[in-house]
């Protein structure tokens, strides 16, 4: 089985790297990243940059303010 890594990307911060993720969540302008040997962990003020299936990786960065998509 394959699961998913998240980066998350902060303006002026290191990336943090979750791994084993197994569910993500984007919802009211929060992200929820679900893993197997962790609790959930939720990112306020955050939205999802990009998907690639192919590397495995989810890209979660700063929601950007009076944009929905």
């Amino acid at each position: 089985m394959c699961q998913m890594k998240v980066r998350i990307s902060a303006v002026g911060a290191d990336d943090l790297l979750i791994e084993d993720v197994t569910a993500v969540e984007a919802r009211d302008g929060a992200v929820t990243v679900t893993s197997f040997f962790e609790p959930p962990r939720v990112f306020a003020a955050a939205a999802i940059q990009s998907i690639d299936c192919l590397r495995g990786t989810i890209v979660v960065g700063p929601a950007e303010q009076g944009k929905r998509t």
